[in-house]
């Protein structure tokens, strides 16, 4: 991954554990961040963990915490006809 500050990497972060992450880092700079998920190359059966991706990139402190978060809920929806 290259050029990718710490708010992108959350979100891959997220995409990966299908979880929200918040970056609180607090760091704007882009980082060049040597990542291979390539079960070729790793031999793994699977693909890593985020927290093994995290702790492979230096990313220490990253951990699972509950905390408030506001979400949006779509409560309801209507079928629009497509009638030309």
């Amino acid at each position: 991954m290259k050029s990718v500050n710490k708010a992108a990497l959350a979100q891959f972060f997220a995409l990966m554990q299908r979880l929200p992450v918040i970056d609180r880092t607090g760091l704007s700079s882009y980082y060049d961040f040597p990542v291979d998920f390539g079960q070729e190359e790793t031999g793994r059966e699977s693909a890593p963990s985020v927290f093994t991706v995290a702790a492979d990139l230096g990313l220490d402190e990253l951990e699972s915490r509950k905390i408030p978060l506001d979400v949006a809920v779509i409560g309801a929806g209507n079928k629009i006809s497509s009638e030309n």
